[in-house]
Parts: structure tokens; sequence; C-alpha cells
């Protein structure tokens, strides 16, 4: 029997909804939400991340995970790797106390809305304060982080983003990279040389809509489960079950466009092909922004190119 470990499925459905919800309010302060209302949009997402965080930290599922261990044995692999997530996040979003969290909502949300402004103006003078803020919360997060998972700050935010991978890893990979590439560039830049320049003719921004959604038909998104926006700039976001992408245009550049809409919807495609039966679970979440952004680039460099 596995009752427990089925119960604790049951509460971390419960808490991944309010997070979708949360993934949506934060899609649409990057696209729709005006910059007046920056307070009170940070104000709601802290509040629905407390909320979340509360549940996870709750004696309730501290007692079901217990549980689910005893039951250990009779979990499928599936089973046993979500409640080895589970666990992970518990101890995780624990070193991080909801003041904290709502200071870098906070921070990060008018920085977000005021980024704007400055890559528009191109004055970095307007960004300096507000990304300040966003680095002192996030030097606190990845000191807690660290402390409760036994390894350095720069792991500890790396973790974030690809699960279980360290600092010295990627600095391998690059040693790699430093000895090879420079050879190579006098090689790349010869033949760049021989080649024509295209000439690429203005295109009028609706035509442009009208193809990239037409692509996005042709390379498999799901328009029944997701939808596609304009931004300042692109991005994926929100569900594996109701994916928002976004673009931006230049008339005079239809290519950025297009290729960007290839990348954006190759997330989207890894996203809407997550197994279904753990959509609500950590098992069933995109495994890390590394995966995802392979996703994204073979689409992009190998199919759109």
């Amino acid at each position: 029997m596995i009752d427990n470990y089925l119960l604790l499925e049951q509460e971390i459905e419960e808490i991944s909804k309010i997070n979708n919800v949360i993934n949506i309010l934060t899609w649409d302060t990057a696209v729709n939400m005006p910059i007046g209302s920056v307070e009170t949009r940070s104000d709601e997402i802290s509040l629905l991340g407390s909320i979340a965080r509360s549940k996870l930290q709750s004696s309730k599922i501290a007692d079901l995970i217990n549980a689910a261990e005893h039951e250990k044995n009779n979990l499928d692999s599936w089973q046993a790797t979500n409640l080895k997530e589970i666990k992970k996040q518990v101890r995780v979003i624990g070193s991080i106390d909801n003041k904290l969290y709502a200071r870098y909502i906070t921070a990060s949300t008018k920085c977000e809305l005021i980024w704007r402004k400055a890559r528009a103006e191109n004055d970095f003078g307007l960004l300096k304060a507000y990304m300040e803020d966003v680095l002192i919360c996030v030097k606190e997060i990845a000191s807690n982080k660290a402390s409760s998972m036994g390894c350095s700050k720069y792991d500890a935010l790396i973790d974030d983003y690809d699960p279980d991978r360290q600092a010295n890893e990627i600095k391998n990979i690059f040693e790699v990279l430093k000895k090879g590439l420079p050879e190579i560039i006098g090689t790349v830049i010869d033949k760049q040389k021989s080649y024509d320049l295209i000439k690429i003719k203005p295109i009028e921004v609706d035509l442009q809509k009208r193809i990239v959604k037409k692509i996005m038909h042709v390379i498999g998104f799901d328009f029944t489960r997701g939808r596609l926006d304009e931004s300042t700039h692109p991005f994926c976001g929100s569900t594996s079950f109701d994916v928002r992408i976004t673009n931006r245009y230049q008339e005079e550049d239809f290519l950025s466009g297009i290729m960007n809409i290839i990348h954006e919807t190759g997330h989207a495609l890894y996203e809407q092909h997550l197994p279904t039966r753990y959509k609500n679970q950590p098992v069933g979440k995109a495994k890390g922004m590394a995966i995802h952004e392979s996703q994204s680039l073979f689409m992009e460099m190998q199919i759109g190119r």
C-alpha cells in the first residue's frame, strides 16, 4: 500500500496549482501590466507565494513525507524520484523566510519594469539601483540555500537553473572550450568573408505575426494549450498545460522575430510534452534550464536554420 504517498501527492498538487497561478500573474506582469500596478502585483504574488510556502512547510506535509518513506519499497521509480524531489523542495524553501521572499519578489518585479524603460532609452543608470536591490536579495537567498544544501553559494544558485550541477563541472567544460575555440576563430572569420550578405526587405509586423503563427503550427505548438503575445524580450513561461510564448518584431529585420519564435516554441514543445500524469508534481516539471535550453536551441539552430 502507498496510501500516505498518494495523500502527499494530493497536497503537493494543491501547492502546485497555487504556483501555476503565480506563473500566470508573472507572465501578465511582463506582457500586460501597467507600471503603476507594480506594488499591488508584488503583494499579490508574495501573498500567494507565502501561502504555497507555508503549506509546503506544514507539519502535515512533514508527517506525510515521513510516512511515505516507510512505503518506499512499494513505490515505482517515478514515485520514488518524486518523493526525493519533494523532500528537496521542502528543505530548500524552508531555508528562505517569507520576509526575504517578499523582498525579492518586490525588487525583481520593479527591476523588470524599470528595465523596459532603461532598455528603450539605453540608460543603465535608470536600472542600477533596482538591480542592486535584486542582487542584495539574491545574495541572501544564496547564503541561506547554501547553508541548507551544504554547498557553496554559487552552487546553490546554479541548482535553481541546473539541479545538482556544480560550478567545477561547468568550469571543466569551459576549460575545453577555452582551448579549442581560439584555434578555429580565424578559420570561421575567413569562411564568413566568402559569404554574400542577404539583403532583407522590411516586412510589416502584421504579416510577420501571421508567418510566425504558421511556423508554430507546422512545428507542433498546440494552440489549445497555449498562446502567443508580445513583450519587450521574448520568453516562454506559465505552465505545461497553459504555455505562454512572447515575441518582439522588427519591421526591418523579420528574421529576428522568426528565429526568436522558433527558439521559444522549442521551449514550449518541451513543456507541452512533459508527462501529464505528473504535471502537478516535481517529477513532472522541467528538469532545469540546461535541458530546457537544449530543446529551444535545437529547434532554433538545427531545425530553424
